[in-house]
C-alpha cells in the first residue's frame, strides 16, 4: 500500500533511447517505478537493477487493434496502469 509521501513513477517505452535515460534517472529518486515496452528482456534486465521498486509491463503500442491509434493507445494505457496497481510484473 501506497502513502501519500511515496513517489511513483510510471516510464512508456523504457526499453530503450529516452525511455531507458528516464528509467535511470526516475529509478534512483522514486519509491516505486513502472515501467511499459514491448521488448520482455530488456525490461527484465532493467528490473534487475531496481527489483524491490520495479514493476514491468509489456506493451506494444503499434498493434492497432481498436480501430485507430489514438483509441488503441488509450485502451492499452488502461490495462496497464490497472495491471500495474495490482502485480510486479505482467
Amino acid at each position: 500500500m501506497s502513502t501519500k509521501n511515496e513517489k511513483q513513477t510510471i516510464v512508456i517505452s523504457a526499453t530503450s533511447s529516452i525511455g531507458r535515460a528516464l528509467f535511470k534517472k526516475y529509478a534512483a529518486i522514486s519509491n516505486r517505478i513502472s515501467i511499459v515496452g514491448r521488448r520482455t528482456h530488456l525490461l527484465d534486465e532493467l528490473r534487475k537493477e531496481h527489483p524491490d521498486t520495479t514493476v514491468t509491463a509489456m506493451a506494444d503500442i503499434t498493434k492497432q487493434r481498436y480501430g485507430s491509434k489514438p483509441a488503441f493507445i488509450i485502451q492499452q494505457t488502461k490495462m496497464i496502469l490497472l495491471s500495474l496497481t495490482s502485480q510486479r510484473t505482467i
